[in-house]
C-alpha cells in the first residue's frame, strides 16, 4: 500500500517547495520518514529539481536536500 510514501512525498514537496532545506533527522521528525533518499528519489521522478548538498560536521556527514533555483 503506497499511503504512507504518498502522503510523505507531498508533505516533502511543499516543504521543500516552501524554501527550506531538509536532512534526513528532520525529516523523521517533521513527517516520520525513515527513508528520506527514496523519498526524494521519488520526487525527482516526478520532475522536481532537488539538489543534495554533502554536509560534515566533524566525524558526522549527512545530506541536506534543497529545490534548485
Amino acid at each position: 500500500m503506497k499511503l504512507i510514501p504518498e502522503t510523505q512525498n507531498k508533505q516533502i514537496r511543499l516543504h521543500l517547495q516552501s524554501g527550506s532545506p531538509l536532512t534526513s533527522i528532520q525529516a523523521l521528525k517533521l513527517f516520520g520518514c525513515f527513508r528520506l533518499s527514496a523519498r526524494i528519489y521519488d520526487l525527482k521522478k516526478q520532475g522536481l529539481d532537488i539538489e543534495a548538498k554533502p554536509i560534515y560536521e566533524g566525524r558526522k556527514h549527512f545530506v541536506q536536500y534543497r529545490i534548485k533555483y
